[in-house]
């Protein structure tokens, strides 16, 4: 899936890829932005834990935009999570540098180990198709753990948000052309969530076609957890 936005927009996140997801037609928050918040991955999930469906979207220094969308959001369990609805993207700037050329890239099969959810990580997707400030030790087992919990201890391993991996096709699809995903560090990192469960202040990006009260529907937003991922 193919969609076009102009590269002046930035980070705001390209909204033609979340067509037919939790977060499709949502007026979006950003809720986490590493420049102001902070690049470890404490700070991280300090912001964007228990928020629902996330999309993640970083830079690097050579302009690329790279990123994943997790319907099932992060709650730092330790653990990995099964979801067939996840996706990544990338995008670099073209010839033409008034637009970004977007590329969607699904889950492959179920898509049982789509998410690792790890609370000294930043945002995981697969085993190693999308790396994005891994813990500095191992989590213990290679699912659950960590080893220690003291706050010393989550501070001295908490992954940097700057180091970003990628090795594509175990569990999402490779890129059409064969090549990898723009490798380096990251300059920035943002993280963007559905507005009716955001903390409120933040930059926000989308129009609902009318509110709930406006068509004679519930006007209480379905709460996190109850979405089918």
């Amino acid at each position: 899936m193919i969609a076009i936005l102009p590269a002046f927009l930035s980070l705001i996140p390209p909204l033609a890829l979340l067509k037919g997801t939790n977060l499709g037609g949502r007026v979006l928050e950003r809720v986490y932005c590493a420049a102001t918040d902070g690049w470890s991955a404490l700070e991280f999930h300090a912001k964007v834990d228990a928020l629902g469906s996330t999309l993640i979207i970083g830079e690097t220094a050579t302009g690329a935009r790279i990123g994943g969308y997790s319907p099932t959001g992060w709650e730092s369990r330790d653990d990995y999570r099964a979801t067939p609805n996840a996706f990544l993207f990338c995008a670099e700037p073209c010839e033409d540098e008034d637009e970004l050329v977007w590329q969607r890239l699904g889950v492959l099969g179920p898509g049982d180990i789509a998410i690792f959810d790890y609370a000294r990580g930043g945002p995981q997707f697969g085993a190693a198709d999308l790396v994005i400030g891994g813990p500095k030790t191992p989590v213990m087992g290679g699912i659950a753990g960590p080893e220690n919990d003291t706050p010393e201890y989550m501070e001295r391993t908490a992954g940097d948000l700057r180091s970003m991996r990628s090795t594509l096709g175990g569990s999402y699809e490779k890129m059409p052309n064969g090549q990898a995903f723009p490798s380096g560090p990251l300059v920035e990192l943002e993280a963007w969530a559905n507005a009716d469960f955001a903390p409120g202040g933040g930059l926000r990006v989308g129009e609902k076609a009318s509110s709930r009260k406006a068509a004679g529907g519930d006007a209480e937003a379905p709460k996190v957890g109850w979405w089918p991922f």
